[in-house]
């Protein structure tokens, strides 16, 4: 099961999400919460979740900078879906510019919503874990270098 720090400033928008999550995405556990990019940085350093949903506007530190601190000053290896209700397009190139994985424009659709972090999940789980063609194809991989049963 991946694992997901859920990123908000209002309150009302992290139950949602993590209410999502839990009733529709069984292969996610939220680990975590937090109100701001300062607090995201700071849970995601220490609990390493497999997926972080940030808000790209908040206080203190916005979603653009921290994804920037996790992916380029910390090497965190989550995937990182930013998300937002503004239209502006860089705001977009920003976040994958600091290291985001995928970029979400509100309102999306709950659908949608579930695609890209099962999607995300599957882009940060470990060589030979995860379902589809990626996954498979990592796990061959292991397989080949380690000698080990896949059919040849």
């Amino acid at each position: 099961m991946a694992t997901l720090l859920v990123v908000d400033d209002d309150p009302s928008m992290r139950e949602v999400l993590r209410d999502f999550v839990e009733l529709c995405c069984p292969e996610l556990s939220v680990v975590g919460e937090a109100a701001n990019g300062a607090e995201a940085v700071d849970l995601a350093s220490r609990l390493v979740p497999d997926v972080i949903l940030m808000d790209v506007r908040m206080p203190i530190l916005d979603g653009i900078q921290a994804t920037r601190r996790l992916k380029q000053e910390l090497g965190l290896a989550s995937a990182i879906v930013t998300f937002t209700s503004y239209t502006m397009p860089e705001l977009e190139r920003e976040a994958r510019v600091a290291g985001a994985a995928f970029h979400l424009r509100k309102p999306f659709s709950l659908e949608e919503l579930r695609a890209v972090l099962l999607q995300a999940a599957e882009r940060s789980a470990p060589p030979g874990e995860g379902e589809g063609p990626q996954g498979w194809a990592r796990a061959r991989a292991v397989e080949a270098a380690t000698e080990g049963p896949w059919p040849r």
